[in-house]
Protein backbone atom coordinates (compact mmCIF):
# COMPACT_ATOMS: atom_id res chain seq x y z
CA UNK A 1 0.00 0.00 0.00
CA UNK A 2 1.60 3.75 -1.10
CA UNK A 3 1.51 5.71 1.70
CA UNK A 4 0.48 9.66 1.38
CA UNK A 5 3.53 11.61 0.83
CA UNK A 6 1.50 14.47 0.77
CA UNK A 7 -0.49 16.30 3.85
CA UNK A 8 -3.04 18.01 3.98
CA UNK A 9 -6.19 19.49 6.31
CA UNK A 10 -8.21 16.06 6.33
CA UNK A 11 -11.48 16.38 7.09
CA UNK A 12 -12.48 15.86 10.61
CA UNK A 13 -15.22 13.80 9.05
CA UNK A 14 -12.74 10.86 7.42
CA UNK A 15 -10.47 11.33 10.30
CA UNK A 16 -10.80 10.44 14.47
CA UNK A 17 -14.35 11.23 15.60
CA UNK A 18 -12.91 13.60 17.95
CA UNK A 19 -13.95 16.74 16.92
CA UNK A 20 -14.75 18.40 20.12
CA UNK A 21 -13.37 15.97 22.56
CA UNK A 22 -10.41 18.00 23.07
CA UNK A 23 -12.24 20.85 24.62
CA UNK A 24 -11.94 20.54 28.53
CA UNK A 25 -15.19 20.09 30.79
CA UNK A 26 -13.71 21.15 33.87
CA UNK A 27 -16.11 19.88 36.41
CA UNK A 28 -15.98 20.17 40.21
CA UNK A 29 -18.28 18.79 43.00
CA UNK A 30 -21.96 20.72 42.90
CA UNK A 31 -21.64 21.46 39.13
CA UNK A 32 -19.65 24.65 39.86
CA UNK A 33 -17.03 25.61 37.41
CA UNK A 34 -13.36 26.01 38.25
CA UNK A 35 -11.23 28.06 35.01
CA UNK A 36 -8.80 25.15 34.02
CA UNK A 37 -4.99 26.90 33.70
CA UNK A 38 -4.11 28.45 30.72
CA UNK A 39 -1.41 26.08 29.91
CA UNK A 40 -3.78 22.85 30.47
CA UNK A 41 -6.64 24.55 28.05
CA UNK A 42 -3.58 25.34 25.38
CA UNK A 43 -2.57 21.55 25.88
CA UNK A 44 -6.42 20.32 25.42
CA UNK A 45 -6.97 21.85 22.31
CA UNK A 46 -3.54 21.46 21.03
CA UNK A 47 -3.82 17.63 20.65
CA UNK A 48 -6.64 17.23 18.22
CA UNK A 49 -4.19 19.60 15.62
CA UNK A 50 -1.34 17.00 15.83
CA UNK A 51 -4.21 13.99 15.44
CA UNK A 52 -5.50 15.78 12.37
CA UNK A 53 -1.95 17.03 10.76
CA UNK A 54 -0.39 13.28 11.45
CA UNK A 55 -3.17 11.42 9.88
CA UNK A 56 -2.81 13.22 6.63
CA UNK A 57 0.90 11.34 7.26
CA UNK A 58 -0.32 8.22 7.47
CA UNK A 59 -3.13 7.04 6.26
CA UNK A 60 -3.09 5.73 2.10
CA UNK A 61 -3.58 8.49 0.06
CA UNK A 62 -7.08 8.31 -1.66
CA UNK A 63 -9.17 9.87 -4.02
CA UNK A 64 -12.16 12.24 -3.40
CA UNK A 65 -14.10 8.93 -4.17
CA UNK A 66 -13.15 7.07 -1.74
CA UNK A 67 -10.67 4.43 -3.87
CA UNK A 68 -7.07 4.51 -2.96
CA UNK A 69 -4.57 5.29 -4.77
CA UNK A 70 -2.04 3.18 -6.78
CA UNK A 71 1.31 2.30 -6.58
CA UNK A 72 3.33 5.68 -7.82
CA UNK A 73 0.19 6.87 -9.05
CA UNK A 74 -0.42 10.80 -8.79
CA UNK A 75 -3.24 11.93 -7.14
CA UNK A 76 -4.90 14.80 -9.30
CA UNK A 77 -5.21 18.31 -8.40
CA UNK A 78 -8.55 17.85 -7.29
CA UNK A 79 -8.09 15.28 -4.74
CA UNK A 80 -5.23 16.90 -2.69
CA UNK A 81 -6.04 20.52 -2.74
CA UNK A 82 -3.81 22.94 -0.42
CA UNK A 83 -1.92 20.34 0.82
CA UNK A 84 1.94 21.55 2.01
CA UNK A 85 5.01 19.51 1.70
CA UNK A 86 5.66 16.60 4.22
CA UNK A 87 8.61 18.19 5.55
CA UNK A 88 6.00 20.96 6.64
CA UNK A 89 2.99 18.81 7.81
CA UNK A 90 5.89 16.78 9.58
CA UNK A 91 7.10 20.24 11.78
CA UNK A 92 3.60 20.88 12.18
CA UNK A 93 3.08 17.69 13.81
CA UNK A 94 6.35 17.87 16.04
CA UNK A 95 5.68 21.37 17.05
CA UNK A 96 2.37 20.98 18.38
CA UNK A 97 2.87 17.67 20.05
CA UNK A 98 5.97 19.72 21.74
CA UNK A 99 3.89 22.27 22.58
CA UNK A 100 0.97 20.08 24.42
CA UNK A 101 3.66 17.99 26.28
CA UNK A 102 5.34 21.33 27.53
CA UNK A 103 1.48 23.12 28.25
CA UNK A 104 0.51 19.99 29.87
CA UNK A 105 3.66 20.03 32.03
CA UNK A 106 3.09 23.37 32.83
CA UNK A 107 0.14 23.25 33.81
CA UNK A 108 0.78 20.36 36.37
CA UNK A 109 -2.11 17.96 38.41
CA UNK A 110 -1.26 15.05 35.98
CA UNK A 111 -2.39 16.92 33.15
CA UNK A 112 0.62 15.92 31.55
CA UNK A 113 -0.19 12.16 31.46
CA UNK A 114 -3.85 12.92 30.06
CA UNK A 115 -1.82 14.56 26.97
CA UNK A 116 0.84 12.04 26.23
CA UNK A 117 -2.07 9.19 26.38
CA UNK A 118 -4.04 11.24 24.19
CA UNK A 119 -1.09 11.51 21.89
CA UNK A 120 0.08 7.67 21.64
CA UNK A 121 -3.61 6.67 21.26
CA UNK A 122 -4.11 9.26 18.37
CA UNK A 123 -0.79 7.52 16.64
CA UNK A 124 -2.52 4.38 17.27
CA UNK A 125 -5.39 5.46 15.71
CA UNK A 126 -4.34 6.42 12.42
CA UNK A 127 -0.42 5.28 12.07
CA UNK A 128 1.25 1.33 11.91
CA UNK A 129 1.68 -0.53 13.02
CA UNK A 130 -1.56 -0.37 15.26
CA UNK A 131 -3.52 1.60 12.71
CA UNK A 132 -7.22 1.17 14.37
CA UNK A 133 -9.17 3.13 12.23
CA UNK A 134 -8.95 0.36 10.11
CA UNK A 135 -10.66 -1.79 12.10
CA UNK A 136 -14.05 -1.02 13.69
CA UNK A 137 -13.52 -2.86 16.86
CA UNK A 138 -10.18 -1.62 17.55
CA UNK A 139 -11.29 2.18 16.32
CA UNK A 140 -14.41 2.32 19.12
CA UNK A 141 -11.64 0.93 21.94
CA UNK A 142 -9.17 3.96 20.75
CA UNK A 143 -11.68 6.61 20.09
CA UNK A 144 -13.49 5.89 23.48
CA UNK A 145 -9.54 6.32 24.82
CA UNK A 146 -9.16 9.45 23.35
CA UNK A 147 -12.18 10.77 24.28
CA UNK A 148 -11.94 9.84 28.08
CA UNK A 149 -8.41 11.47 28.39
CA UNK A 150 -9.72 14.32 26.66
CA UNK A 151 -12.14 14.87 29.36
CA UNK A 152 -10.28 13.44 31.99
CA UNK A 153 -7.18 16.34 31.31
CA UNK A 154 -9.76 18.94 31.54
CA UNK A 155 -10.82 17.58 34.75
CA UNK A 156 -6.97 17.39 35.82
CA UNK A 157 -6.47 21.04 34.29
CA UNK A 158 -9.18 22.28 36.44
CA UNK A 159 -7.99 20.95 39.83
CA UNK A 160 -11.04 19.95 41.19
CA UNK A 161 -11.02 16.00 40.82
CA UNK A 162 -13.55 13.78 39.43
CA UNK A 163 -17.45 14.80 40.19
CA UNK A 164 -20.33 12.70 39.50
CA UNK A 165 -21.53 15.46 36.80
CA UNK A 166 -17.98 14.92 34.38
CA UNK A 167 -17.52 11.47 34.94
CA UNK A 168 -21.30 10.87 33.47
CA UNK A 169 -20.68 13.57 30.64
CA UNK A 170 -17.21 12.24 29.85
CA UNK A 171 -18.28 8.66 29.69
CA UNK A 172 -21.24 9.78 27.50
CA UNK A 173 -19.58 11.54 24.96
CA UNK A 174 -16.75 9.11 25.35
CA UNK A 175 -19.74 6.29 24.38
CA UNK A 176 -21.01 8.07 21.75
CA UNK A 177 -17.63 8.60 20.01
CA UNK A 178 -17.15 4.81 19.81
CA UNK A 179 -19.98 3.63 19.93
CA UNK A 180 -21.99 5.56 16.85
CA UNK A 181 -18.93 7.82 15.28
CA UNK A 182 -16.58 4.64 15.10
CA UNK A 183 -19.26 2.84 13.31
CA UNK A 184 -21.08 5.70 10.79
CA UNK A 185 -17.65 7.37 9.61
CA UNK A 186 -17.22 4.43 7.38
CA UNK A 187 -21.02 3.76 6.10
CA UNK A 188 -19.91 6.06 3.32
CA UNK A 189 -16.70 4.72 1.99
CA UNK A 190 -17.15 0.87 2.35
CA UNK A 191 -16.11 0.58 -1.34
CA UNK A 192 -12.41 2.81 -0.73
CA UNK A 193 -12.17 0.93 2.74
CA UNK A 194 -12.70 -2.63 0.88
CA UNK A 195 -10.20 -1.89 -2.00
CA UNK A 196 -7.40 0.43 0.51
CA UNK A 197 -7.60 -3.31 3.19
CA UNK A 198 -9.23 -2.18 5.84
CA UNK A 199 -11.54 -4.63 7.58
CA UNK A 200 -14.20 -2.36 9.17
CA UNK A 201 -17.81 -3.76 9.91
CA UNK A 202 -19.47 -2.30 6.98
CA UNK A 203 -16.91 -4.50 4.59
CA UNK A 204 -16.61 -7.33 6.78
CA UNK A 205 -20.33 -7.92 7.65
CA UNK A 206 -22.00 -5.53 4.83
CA UNK A 207 -23.13 -1.76 4.92
CA UNK A 208 -26.72 -3.51 6.51
CA UNK A 209 -24.99 -4.74 9.35
CA UNK A 210 -22.63 -1.70 10.11
CA UNK A 211 -26.09 0.04 9.94
CA UNK A 212 -27.49 -1.63 12.01
CA UNK A 213 -24.73 -1.83 14.45
CA UNK A 214 -24.79 2.12 14.54
CA UNK A 215 -28.16 2.66 14.66
CA UNK A 216 -27.97 -0.04 18.14
CA UNK A 217 -25.30 2.68 19.37
CA UNK A 218 -26.88 5.34 19.19
CA UNK A 219 -29.56 4.57 20.64
CA UNK A 220 -27.84 2.74 23.45
CA UNK A 221 -25.25 5.94 24.41
CA UNK A 222 -28.66 8.33 23.79
CA UNK A 223 -30.96 6.02 26.47
CA UNK A 224 -28.52 5.10 29.08
CA UNK A 225 -26.57 8.72 29.08
CA UNK A 226 -29.85 10.16 29.75
CA UNK A 227 -31.25 7.95 32.72
CA UNK A 228 -27.56 7.94 34.08
CA UNK A 229 -27.28 11.60 34.00
CA UNK A 230 -31.21 11.82 35.68
CA UNK A 231 -30.14 9.39 38.21
CA UNK A 232 -26.58 10.79 39.12
CA UNK A 233 -26.08 13.87 37.81
CA UNK A 234 -29.06 16.19 36.72
CA UNK A 235 -26.57 18.74 35.79
CA UNK A 236 -25.35 16.49 33.19
CA UNK A 237 -28.91 16.07 31.47
CA UNK A 238 -27.60 19.52 29.89
CA UNK A 239 -25.50 17.35 27.43
CA UNK A 240 -27.55 13.82 27.56
CA UNK A 241 -31.06 15.39 26.34
CA UNK A 242 -29.02 16.76 22.91
CA UNK A 243 -27.13 13.07 22.65
CA UNK A 244 -30.41 11.59 23.16
CA UNK A 245 -32.05 13.94 20.36
CA UNK A 246 -29.19 13.30 18.31
CA UNK A 247 -29.22 9.56 18.48
CA UNK A 248 -33.02 9.37 16.66
CA UNK A 249 -31.58 11.93 14.17
CA UNK A 250 -28.60 9.68 13.71
CA UNK A 251 -30.88 6.62 13.09
CA UNK A 252 -33.04 8.42 11.31
CA UNK A 253 -30.44 9.56 8.60
CA UNK A 254 -29.16 5.69 8.75
CA UNK A 255 -32.67 4.77 7.37
CA UNK A 256 -33.43 7.05 5.23
CA UNK A 257 -29.73 7.00 3.38
CA UNK A 258 -30.21 3.32 3.09
CA UNK A 259 -33.31 3.73 0.94
CA UNK A 260 -31.13 5.71 -1.33
CA UNK A 261 -29.99 3.28 -4.34
CA UNK A 262 -28.23 6.08 -6.22
CA UNK A 263 -26.65 8.21 -3.40
CA UNK A 264 -23.46 10.01 -3.68
CA UNK A 265 -20.53 9.65 -1.09
CA UNK A 266 -22.03 13.50 0.48
CA UNK A 267 -25.51 12.03 0.96
CA UNK A 268 -24.38 8.43 2.63
CA UNK A 269 -22.60 10.76 5.05
CA UNK A 270 -25.36 12.02 6.25
CA UNK A 271 -25.54 10.25 9.54
CA UNK A 272 -22.25 11.59 10.21
CA UNK A 273 -22.71 14.75 9.59
CA UNK A 274 -25.71 14.25 12.20
CA UNK A 275 -23.51 12.38 14.67
CA UNK A 276 -20.72 15.55 14.64
CA UNK A 277 -23.59 18.07 14.88
CA UNK A 278 -24.56 16.41 17.90
CA UNK A 279 -21.24 16.12 19.36
CA UNK A 280 -20.24 19.96 19.17
CA UNK A 281 -23.89 21.07 20.19
CA UNK A 282 -23.94 18.62 23.55
CA UNK A 283 -20.52 20.07 24.18
CA UNK A 284 -21.41 23.47 23.86
CA UNK A 285 -24.21 23.21 26.01
CA UNK A 286 -22.71 21.68 28.50
CA UNK A 287 -19.80 24.19 28.85
CA UNK A 288 -22.93 27.33 28.48
CA UNK A 289 -24.78 25.48 31.69
CA UNK A 290 -21.43 25.25 33.67
CA UNK A 291 -20.69 28.92 32.64
CA UNK A 292 -23.86 30.57 34.02
CA UNK A 293 -23.87 28.38 37.32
Amino acid sequence: MAYRRNCGAPVLGRGAPVGTAGVPVALRGGGGVRRPAAAGFGADHGRPGVLVVRRGLCVPAQRRDGRPRGPGERLPASDRPGRPPVRTATAVTVLLAVAALVLGGLAGNGVLGWVAGFLLLGWAYSCAPVRAKDSSVACAVVVFGLGATSYAAGVAAAGSGWSATGAVFGCVMAAWMALVGSLVKDLGDAGGDAAGGRRTVAVVRGVAAARALAMAGAVLVGAAGTVAAALWAPLALVGAVPVAAGAVWVVARVMRDARRERADRQQRRGAYRAFMVTQYSANLLMLAALAAG
